[in-house]
């Protein structure tokens, strides 16, 4: 036979089963809340990282249009570009696809204003934006002034030899494009190793302006709540 609850000197003696149900309906309340407030968490940051990702394609927009508009204005200083360190910076940033997305089409899109347009260094062009790029990504994701230095040297070196290379073979010969040259390929190399003295300052800059820390922090956060919740599930 059961025993309900009965009060005798002040003391109440409840129902063990009772009791056990009123346990067990709590637990679940409170697991239904803790579920809710989870699913609302991961909306907020889900919504707040959707937001981020824009800005994050805004940002990818304005450095390409930069470097375009950069170029074309420095057209005319022989040599002098800041589509490499503008790449460099993109790498650092978002990694080495979006870095040699932001290298590659800076280079093709600026020959349209410039010169002498579009031709068979179009392709050296863009193979050398992918390489600052794919640099950047590499070497700069905690990013010194030694280390930007020696990236942008790298790459620079690169563009100048791939240039003289396809110079020498279609117009000049290999030995005059490489001597005709030696000016304009030093104007390049020190007005880039200038520029790299202020890559560390010009990505933290951008990172902080644009949020972009806050992008890692969401995709963790995220991946929590649906590592707690798969673990809910299963149990």
């Amino acid at each position: 036979m059961r025993k309900f609850s009965i009060k005798k000197s002040g003391i109440i003696l409840e129902d063990p089963i009772i009791k056990s149900k009123t346990n067990k309906n709590q637990i679940q309340l409170e697991n239904q809340q803790s579920s809710l407030n989870e699913k609302i968490s991961l909306h907020a940051v889900q919504k707040h990282l959707s937001i981020l990702k824009l800005e994050e394609a805004l940002i990818i927009l304005t450095l390409i249009t930069t470097a375009v508009l950069g170029r074309i204005l420095l057209q005319p200083l022989p040599s002098v570009e800041p589509i490499t360190f503008i790449a460099l910076i993109a790498g650092s940033l978002f990694g080495i696809r979006k870095g040699a997305l932001v290298g590659a089409s800076s280079w093709y899109l600026s020959n349209f204003f410039m010169f002498g347009g579009q031709g068979p260094w179009t392709l050296i062009h863009i193979g050398s934006g992918i390489v600052a790029g794919t640099l950047g990504g590499l070497m700069l994701k905690k990013p010194t002034i030694i280390k930007s230095m020696i990236a942008i040297t790298i790459a620079t070196i690169i563009f100048e030899l791939s240039m003289n290379i396809m110079s020498g073979l279609i117009f000049y010969g290999i030995l005059t494009s490489f001597i005709t040259a030696i000016p304009f390929a030093l104007t390049h190399l020190t007005s880039n190793i200038i520029l790299s003295t202020t890559l560390p300052k010009s990505r933290t800059t951008i990172l902080k302006k644009g949020k972009l820390d806050e992008m890692t922090m969401c995709k963790q956060f995220i991946k929590k709540l649906k590592q707690k919740r798969a673990k809910t599930n299963e149990l």
